[in-house]
């Protein structure tokens, strides 16, 4: 798939949102965590013993202060996955409204393992984002969906195209000149470890062994050739403490007008992504603000376009986002 003129499309794998790679210092850090975030940056997975030498401090001291920093989600050590290695065909937000009564999205495995899900803050609806490899395997997915206890309703939108938009820049690295070193072809273990590499880019090799049932020494291995072959990378990302209001803005636009609707959308500041999608209303829009009355003042600018039909407005909540996709080659 191409992006039309003046955009970018975003392979099927877009980086942690709110998340920025970090130049220069971090607001509210002292100098000590600076020189962490730096080496982290630097080194995703340098060792304990490294990150202490290189500041100066007892390897005790640095363990809790790296522990402090990730804890506090300002920093995420995670990899990202080349884009024609992840192979995810179908991408699709899942919408389901809880029945009367739930508090909290049902502890279900088929929703466990989500990379990004939101709260709407204005109606017990959560937002799922899920993807598939096949087309068997989204269906399978939908209907194990439906059939799970404390969910009143679900709806699917699958993602046609996915496009960069001017609050994008600074979201993940972009792999200019990312080739493969190998065609080799994933099997079941690499996934595993690259979705375990994915929650904790740092994770050891021990604990990387349980997942995948493999000696410490085959583990490690196996990681060392997913970065021989180029298929992933480790990265740092850094979460500056800023607070920010997000929203998914639904329209409808008629078909022929999505182009010019979609290109207007990617050159505004306050939106992070725009999407293609199925449904009535075929466009989703991912803006962001950093206050309330900011997100109502960039809503209402969109909306007032004369080529939108109709729209929705769910202001959410990032519940979960473990997400490491990365702008697409243009080319």
């Amino acid at each position: 798939m191409r992006a039309g003129s003046g955009t970018v499309l975003i392979s099927p794998d877009v980086g942690p949102v709110g998340f920025t790679i970090v130049k220069g210092d971090v607001p509210g850090l002292d100098a000590t965590d600076q020189q962490i975030v730096a080496l982290l940056i630097a080194d995703a997975r340098i060792s304990t013993r490294a990150l202490a030498q290189a500041i100066g401090l007892p390897e005790s001291t640095a363990r809790a202060r790296l522990r402090g920093l990730i804890d506090k989600d300002l920093v995420g050590p995670t990899i990202v996955v080349h884009p024609s290695v992840e192979d995810h065909r179908f991408v699709y937000v899942t919408r389901l409204t809880l029945a009367e009564g739930m508090v909290g999205l049902p502890d279900h495995p088929a929703l466990a393992d989500a990379p990004w899900v939101a709260r709407v803050a204005t109606a017990p609806t959560y937002f799922v984002q899920r993807a598939a490899r096949t087309f068997e395997e989204l269906v399978a997915a939908i209907d194990t969906v439906s059939e799970i206890d404390g969910i009143a309703s679900a709806s699917h939108s699958l993602f046609l195209r996915l496009f960069v938009g001017g609050n994008w820049d600074g979201q993940a690295p972009t792999p200019q000149g990312w080739e493969l070193n190998s065609d080799r072809a994933l099997d079941a273990i690499d996934r595993v470890l690259i979705q375990g590499l994915r929650r904790d880019g740092r994770a050891s090799y021990t604990a990387l062994a349980v997942t995948v049932g493999l000696t410490v020494v085959a583990t490690r291995k196996r990681v060392l050739r997913l970065v021989d072959d180029q298929a992933i990378r480790f990265v740092t990302r850094v979460r500056t403490p800023v607070d920010e209001q997000t929203a998914n803005l639904d329209l409808q636009v008629a078909p022929r007008d999505l182009s010019s609707v979609i290109q207007r959308l990617c050159s505004l500041d306050c939106v992070r992504y725009v999407a293609e999608q199925t449904g009535g209303h075929n466009i989703a829009c991912h803006v962001v603000a950093p206050s309330t009355p900011d997100l109502t003042a960039a809503i209402g600018h969109i909306v007032q376009d004369p080529q939108i039909i109709a729209h929705q407005v769910f202001p959410f909540v990032t519940v979960r986002d473990e997400l490491s996709w990365v702008p697409a080659d243009p080319g």
